[in-house]
């Protein structure tokens, strides 16, 4: 990866591009539909896996007994999941 610096000593790195895969996740506390971004060369396995603590996800709805809740961005402690799938394994059903 190269780094550039400008006069400032600003320095400038390449944007790694990401593809976006919705999914449905449950947590102790309720469910979760959201997006999570994973490298083109990853399985979302192993963004899941990778070792950071927190998973961040975007558009999530996050739905707990009468509650629900619409937020552009969520993080989600990996300790907290109980299962995740991508929406595409439901036979195209999306939320």
């Amino acid at each position: 990866m190269s780094i550039r610096f400008d006069h400032k000593g600003k320095y400038f790195t390449e944007v790694k591009r990401k593809d976006p895969i919705r999914v449905r996740i449950q947590t102790i506390d309720g469910r979760i539909t959201g997006t999570i971004h994973v490298l083109p060369e990853n399985r979302l396995l192993d963004e899941i896996n990778h070792g950071e603590p927190f998973i961040p996800i975007t558009d999530a709805i996050i739905q707990q007994a009468d509650l629900q809740i619409n937020t552009s961005f969520l993080t989600v402690n990996r300790q907290q999941i109980i299962w995740m799938i991508p929406l595409e394994d439901e036979e195209g059903e999306m939320p």
